[in-house]
């Protein structure tokens, strides 16, 4: 099976570290628990601009490169790569594709290959979308948390799996799209084919 994951809160930590880390600058921000939406103009309410430095300040901080990986991804991980082969995509900003490759490096032995999508400092994607990249690799499955992203690779007839996160619970499944609490129910989705 040729299997495909979002990086950022799927595989890497990052809200929550995000967030610590800018509440240590001074910036206050609402909790994991309180990130209703991945718009982080309507939860962190202020303009894109602003978004994108703080999450810069995020990016250039050694907390940063700290990161951890979700809880069972690293056990999954160990039990689908092989078989089955990875694909990562992300909408990181390929500035930080080495940091990016480190922390896979650090915490897995197989990942496959990692396509940045290379988001502009501004939040906008500066050429395809994950459906459009997903599409072209001819993915059997996503693993996903944001839901423009998950509505995004489903327009394209491949199956997602959205891991729940705070800012996806509201969010009503399309054909094709089934919900996971996370990496061991990914395990079971695929050796089981539990739906």
């Amino acid at each position: 099976m040729n299997i495909g994951y979002d990086v950022d809160g799927v595989v890497v930590e990052i809200v929550k570290p995000m967030v610590d880390f800018l509440e240590r600058q001074n910036i206050v921000v609402p909790k994991y628990e309180d990130t209703f939406t991945p718009h982080l103009t309507r939860v962190w309410k202020c303009n894109e601009g602003e978004v994108y430095r703080r999450i810069g300040l995020f990016y250039e901080s050694p907390a940063f490169k700290e990161l951890s990986p979700v809880e069972g991804v690293a056990d999954a991980f160990r039990n689908l790569f092989p078989p089955h082969t990875a694909h990562g995509i992300t909408a990181r900003p390929e500035a930080i594709k080495r940091i990016t490759l480190d922390f896979f490096e650090k915490h897995f032995e197989n990942y496959g290959e990692i396509y940045h999508l290379g988001q502009n400092g501004d939040g906008s994607l500066t050429g395809r979308t994950k459906g459009q990249v997903a599409k072209e690799l001819g993915l059997d499955l996503f693993v996903e948390d944001a839901p423009h992203n998950v509505i995004d690779v489903a327009s394209y007839g491949i199956p997602v799996l959205l891991v729940s996160r705070p800012w996806n619970i509201s969010f009503d499944l399309l054909e094709g799209v089934t919900r996971v609490d996370g990496w061991d129910d990914v395990l079971k989705y695929i050796k089981e084919g539990i739906k």
